[in-house]
C-alpha cells in the first residue's frame, strides 16, 4: 500500500508542493511462497521519500507563445535508500 499527502500552493505566477510518500513492504511478483526463507528473500522493505516541485508561470513570453512554464522537480529529497 501506498499512501501519500502534503501542502499544495498556488498563488500566481508561482506554485510549489512538498508531498511525503510512504509506500509499505511488498513481495516480488516471481516469488514462491511455498518456500518461506526464499519468498522473504524476495522482499521489498518499506520506505519514506518526499518530492519537491517549485513552478513559475510567465503570461504572454512572447515569441507568440500564450503561456510560458518553468518548473523544478527534486525527487527522494532526503536521499534515502531501501
Amino acid at each position: 500500500m501506498t499512501v501519500a499527502a502534503g501542502p499544495l500552493h498556488n498563488r500566481e505566477p508561482w506554485a510549489g508542493s512538498l508531498i511525503g510518500k510512504r509506500t509499505g513492504a511488498v513481495h516480488q511478483s516471481d516469488a514462491d511462497a511455498a518456500t518461506p526463507a526464499a519468498y522473504d528473500t524476495c522482499r521489498a522493505g518499506a520506505y519514506t521519500s518526499a518530492d519537491l516541485a517549485i513552478a513559475y508561470r510567465f503570461a504572454n513570453p512572447g515569441l507568440r507563445l500564450r503561456m510560458l512554464k518553468v518548473q523544478l522537480d527534486v525527487f527522494n529529497v532526503s536521499a534515502s535508500r531501501t
